[in-house]
């Protein structure tokens, strides 16, 4: 039997290069906030996932509801418990992106989409049941960001979701063409460390010299680390639109995918939509891909973002107000 928790789905996976088995065993929670993107918390053995309701807006185009940070718990991480924030003042608060940052004191740095026009970082400080907030980084240059991959808490890089330049976001008003960018934080100063590109989920290798990009058209761009600014080395080709990507310590990447960026905008539109999706194993030393996950959207549908831990793989669903917990 399995309980029922936030918008994430549990599957327990074998490691092989087929698709997943029919669960034979699944609940669902309704009336819950869709989980976006997920961390692991090796301290406390959990996982941090960022919450939102995300189709809910006001007639200023922001998030209606206000979102949260929540810990999943327990063997098979079938429990979710919202993180008490203590410290923070009453600055609207609609995460998207998170970091963990373990190395010295456990921080979490949170992408934060105030409203619509403004997106900022928060840092917290992770306890054992609550964030204590300490800072908040602004800059003009994250815009509408919504994924982060952190080498510190004073370094990390964001993938905006509109262009930095009102020029380039009029040419890809005319063109149809997606000009967003990669920008590189530093000790308060911000860059734009990538040519422009339809970019989505990021992570950084084991080694932190890597950053890896996904985009919408289905490619996953290696870069090479050059004082923040980065070096394409490699690409390549997954397919579907790429939406979370998790390094592991093998040197792997863990890559989410929708099948149908169409059906996607569907989904994130209405529940009454699905959006089939797949998890992908990347080998980036030798290009080699193994499908991990594949779903018609009977279990999962719109994964945002996936974790693969003790054979267990959870899918964060960023539009399903439904969370799915099933076992094999």
């Amino acid at each position: 039997m399995c309980r029922a928790f936030l918008a994430v789905a549990v599957v327990l996976v074998q490691c092989s290069g087929v698709p997943l088995r029919e669960s034979h065993s699944c609940q669902q929670a309704t009336d819950l906030p869709g989980g976006a993107h997920l961390e692991y918390n090796s301290e406390h053995n959990r996982i941090l996932v960022s919450a939102q309701e995300r189709r809910s807006h006001t007639p200023s185009g922001d998030f209606m509801e206000r979102g949260d940070i929540f810990r999943l718990i327990g063997n098979g991480f079938d429990r979710a418990l919202p993180m008490r924030i203590t410290g923070r003042d009453d600055f609207p608060f609609h995460p998207t992106g998170i970091a963990l940052i373990e190395s010295g004191r456990p921080v979490l740095l949170v992408l934060n989409r105030a409203i619509k026009q403004m997106t900022v970082v928060e840092k917290y400080l992770v306890k054992r049941r609550e964030l204590e907030f300490f800072g908040r980084i602004h800059s003009p240059l994250f815009l509408r960001s919504e994924h982060i991959a952190a080498v510190s808490e004073n370094e990390f890089y964001v993938t905006n979701t509109i262009a930095s330049s009102s020029g380039l976001r009029l040419l890809g008003w005319i063109t149809g063409i997606e000009f967003q960018e990669i920008v590189y934080y530093l000790n308060g100063e911000t860059i734009i460390a990538s040519s422009p590109g339809n970019f989505t989920g990021i992570a950084l290798s084991p080694d932190l010299q890597v950053l890896y990009a996904g985009r919408k058209n289905g490619q996953l761009t290696m870069f090479r680390r050059d004082s923040g600014t980065l070096q394409k080395q490699n690409e390549f080709s997954i397919g579907g639109t790429l939406q979370g990507l998790h390094s592991e310590r093998s040197g792997t990447i863990l890559v989410s995918s929708v099948n149908s960026r169409m059906k996607f905008f569907l989904h994130r539109q209405s529940g009454g939509f699905t959006a089939p999706s797949r998890i992908w194993r990347l080998d980036p030393s030798s290009g080699q891909k193994e499908l991990v996950y594949a779903d018609n959207a009977r279990v999962a549908s719109g994964v945002t973002d996936a974790i693969h831990l003790s054979g267990r793989l959870v899918l964060a669903q960023a539009y399903r107000t439904a969370s799915v917990a099933c076992s094999l």
